[in-house]
């Protein structure tokens, strides 16, 4: 089980929670992010190592995670199908 999804199943949350909290968190640094949908398909190949995560999503998903994902390799800058 890879460390997102570890993270993720100890709090409790399925993908639509933790997105939830992305949501906020991305609010909070005046990002829009994609719809629930795109993120659940993304999320699923995060935790599954099919994709590459972007740099934003690993600090945000860091910071709702309490530092506990620094270790996670950083891809890019951009986040994935924001506007």
């Amino acid at each position: 089980m890879t460390k997102l999804r570890e993270l993720r199943l100890s709090q409790g949350w399925d993908p639509v929670q933790l997105i939830g909290h992305m949501k906020i968190a991305a609010d909070r640094d005046g990002i829009r992010l994609p719809a629930v949908y795109l993120l659940v398909r993304l999320l699923f190949l995060w935790e599954n190592h099919r994709a590459p995560m972007p740099a934003y999503y690993v600090s945000l998903l860091d910071r709702i995670y309490d530092g506990q994902l620094t270790h996670l390799p950083r891809t890019t800058s951009t986040p994935v199908g924001a506007r």
